[in-house]
């Protein structure tokens, strides 16, 4: 007769464990354009939940959705800063701790959208009150409360803004220790051409390529110019115990026009000045996890990187208004053209059997890859008229 209480009593805690806070949670991504999208849900001001498509971006501090997804949980004021209401953010069973970060509703840049088709983002200032794994691998993010996870890897020490929650790390790459910030919203890695210029002087078998092209095609809108950037690979960047082979990066000019270099503009989000940014294309054979509470990154290499990543025909891209891609720029070496009939300003109609109009820009751009030697029948529209274009897949470097 006293094992009755007894049980009732275990089942009244096991009851209220289940109805507490799940710590963690763990959930598929995909990449498109090496961007990490996952699927989630906001909660309206009604207190229903609303599936989301979220960029998840360690290098921003904006937190910001579409207008679209604005009006649909119940916001009056569809621009600009949102004040008085933080939605609830859900990932899996888990609710983030989104504390008094009000979102921006964003109507432009619309090519952020476009490229994507996302509904909004996941930005470091929410993601630094969290345990976070990217695991590039099994395409996992984990997410969790700070403490919730046992860390795995080799330990590199970091640097977070505890504001904007942005994490640094320093490395070691041709014999120089430069501090980059940890960016894998980002595509691809970028720093102030000032420092590429510095290191390829220094290593002559350095491979060079002028213009974006494949994942170093960051937006097509954004850094401006991206036609005239320079492109090469270093033979490994050493991330603490770790050796990151063939890091692809993009060296950007400081703005013509006096602006700030990318290394002076980055650095304001940072708790000390960097060089530029590691963007995922460094990452894609790690897990990477962020104990942004003790400022600490864990590296595991999962696997070998095989560097293939710029074996495609070398166009670069950007989404229009109207959901279609037009040539930027065509990559070249040594000053020749890696394709020559396809020219800056062409709008993209269709690669092979796939239509671009309305996919993604990773989409499109994968849509250029293949082995080197292949062709790809490519059709634009140019002067009002549809050209073909048959362009053979180059190994870029």
């Amino acid at each position: 007769m006293q094992r009755f209480p007894i049980v009732i009593l275990l089942l009244i805690l096991f009851l209220t464990s289940c109805q507490q806070k799940k710590k963690t949670a763990t959930v598929p991504f995909i990449l498109d354009h090496n961007r990490m999208i996952v699927e989630g849900e906001i909660q309206s001001k009604d207190g229903t939940w609303r599936k989301v498509r979220l960029w998840v971006d360690t290098g921003s501090a904006r937190f910001f959705i579409s207008q679209s997804l604005a009006m649909d949980i119940g916001f009056t004021e569809v621009q600009g800063q949102q004040n008085g209401y933080t939605p609830k953010l859900r990932l899996g069973d888990f609710i983030l701790n989104t504390g008094n970060t009000a979102p921006v509703v964003n109507i432009e840049p619309f090519w952020i959208y476009n490229a994507m088709h996302i509904d909004g983002n996941l930005p470091a200032n929410i993601l630094k009150d969290h345990h976070v794994v990217f695991d590039y691998a099994n395409k996992q993010l984990t997410i969790g409360e700070p403490g919730s996870m046992k860390p795995k890897g080799s330990k590199i020490s970091a640097a977070v803004h505890p504001l904007t929650g942005i994490a640094q790390l320093y490395t070691v790459m041709g014999g120089d220790s430069l501090n980059f910030a940890l960016d894998l919203g980002a595509s691809y890695s970028y720093m102030s051409d000032s420092i590429v210029n510095l290191l390829m002087s220094r290593d002559s078998a350095l491979p060079s390529v002028t213009g974006t092209t494949g994942h170093a095609n960051m937006w097509g809108w954004w850094p401006p110019q991206e036609d005239s950037f320079l492109m090469t690979r270093f033979p490994f960047i050493q991330c603490g115990d770790i050796k990151l082979e063939k890091a692809g990066f993009v060296g950007v000019p400081k703005n013509p026009s006096g602006g700030k270099s990318l290394s002076e503009w980055y650095s304001q989000k940072t708790l000390w000045p960097v060089v530029g940014f590691l963007g995922a294309n460094i990452f894609k054979s790690c897990r990477v996890e962020i104990d942004y509470l003790n400022q600490a990154v864990y590296l595991e290499k999962i696997k070998e990187y095989d560097g293939n990543d710029m074996d495609l025909v070398p166009l670069a891209i950007s989404s229009q208004r109207d959901s279609t891609f037009n040539v930027i720029g065509v990559a070249s070496k040594n000053g020749n053209t890696l394709v020559k009939d396809i020219l800056k300003g062409d709008k993209i109609l269709q690669i092979d059997s796939l239509k671009t109009k309305g996919n993604t820009m990773g989409t499109v751009m994968d849509a250029l890859r293949g082995n080197p030697g292949d062709n790809r029948r490519i059709v634009v529209a140019r002067d009002g008229k549809e050209v073909i274009v048959d362009a053979k897949v180059e190994r870029v470097m």
